[in-house]
């Protein structure tokens, strides 16, 4: 839908509406991009180690979207199921409880 001023505006015009440019737009990323590009060919896909070393060269923002695109998706493997005698081997779940006093501190309690 458009709005009655515009058409409105061109009809009164002798001029046709310019189109807008599609100009590419630029990202705070852009110059330091050569550089990930080279770390994660390394291998370092991690985003807080490339955030830090980037940062360090003055960059400020955020990068997790752009390294997403270059981290190769896990395939997935098989398990080997582990049977042993009964009382050979014990398993528990680890669950965090929340912050309780130990000794005299607040600790985080699992």
């Amino acid at each position: 839908m458009f709005d009655p001023k515009t058409i409105r505006k061109y009809i009164n015009s002798n001029e046709l509406p310019k189109k807008k440019s599609s100009q590419k737009r630029h990202s705070k990323l852009d110059s330091y991009k050569e550089y990930l590009e080279k770390r994660i060919k390394e291998g370092t896909t991690n985003c807080e180690v490339l955030l830090d070393e980037i940062m360090a060269l003055g960059y400020e923002g955020k990068i997790r979207d752009f390294v997403r695109l270059y981290r190769a998706r896990p395939k997935k493997q098989a398990t080997i199921r582990c049977e042993t005698t009964p009382g050979k081997q014990a398993q528990m779940d680890w669950e965090h409880i929340g912050k309780f006093e130990v000794d005299g501190e607040l600790k985080e309690v699992y």
